[in-house]
This record gives structure tokens, sequence and C-alpha cells, in this order.
């Protein structure tokens, strides 16, 4: 399993109420393994594509931290727990954005004032490959 703390933002322009927002994304094996599959199938498809957009077995939760330094901190199999209070309500699973040489992660929450009517997206930084351990061979780019 894979753990990963990235600075996340809004899709749109939502007031936060703090600074510092962060994403924490759990990705076990099985996700690792589906993630690696889409990258993979990415870089080989027939006709050059911009990006793939995937629900995968993952778990996401975005709280607030203004203690946090703000860069990506990718661990393996850490296993350690968000406050409650600190993590926002979220509307719908999690999803990964495949695109040439990074990924990044996002999920619909609720606006603290508009409730489950006025949704956002909210998205983490990007994240290169190699930081996930995600390989792409040379026999698969020549493929295009």
């Amino acid at each position: 399993m894979k753990t990963v703390f990235a600075p996340c933002a809004p899709d749109e322009d939502v007031e936060m109420g703090n600074t510092s927002a962060w994403m924490r994304i759990e990705l076990p094996t099985a996700a690792l393994n589906e993630l690696q599959d889409l990258v993979s199938y990415f870089h080989a498809a027939p006709q050059a594509m911009i990006q793939i957009t995937a629900r995968l077995s993952m778990v996401v939760t975005v709280f607030d931290d203004p203690d946090r330094a703000g860069h990506t901190t990718v661990c393996a199999g850490l296993h350690c727990g968000v406050p409650a209070g600190q993590v926002r309500p979220k509307i719908e699973p999690p999803w990964v954005v495949i695109e040439s040489d990074q990924v990044w992660f996002g999920m619909l929450l609720e606006h603290p004032e508009y409730g489950p009517e006025a949704p956002f997206a909210m998205i983490s930084t990007n994240i290169p490959y190699a930081d996930l351990s995600l390989e792409v061979t040379d026999a698969v780019l020549a493929t295009r």
C-alpha cells in the first residue's frame, strides 16, 4: 500500500475557510495494480490520448493542516489517520486522472455553506508516475 499526502485545491473558486487543504490518498496494492494497468494502456494506445479518468479502489480524504509542509509526500505502507473533525464531507467516490507522465486525484465535496446542492471538485497537485512507482516500458512506448 502507498499513502500519498498531497496539497489540493478546488477546481473552481470556492472559499475553503482555511489556506491549507490536503488530500490523504490510500492506494492499496489492488489500486496500484489498476493504476499501472491504466498507465500502460494510456501509453500503448494506438492513438495519442490526452487523459484517462478512472475510479479506483482507493480512499481519499480532504483535510486542513496549516502546519504541513507544502510538498507531496508518498509513503509505502503507512497507516495513520486524519482527525475526523478535519475531514471534509464528500458526495462521490474519488477518481484519478492519468496524463502523459503524471496523475492527479479528485473527489466531489460539499461546501459547508451550500450543502450537497452545490458540490465542487477538489483536486490534488500533479504526482509524477515515479513517485507512485509506476513504470512505462520502452516496449509500450514503441507501440504507437
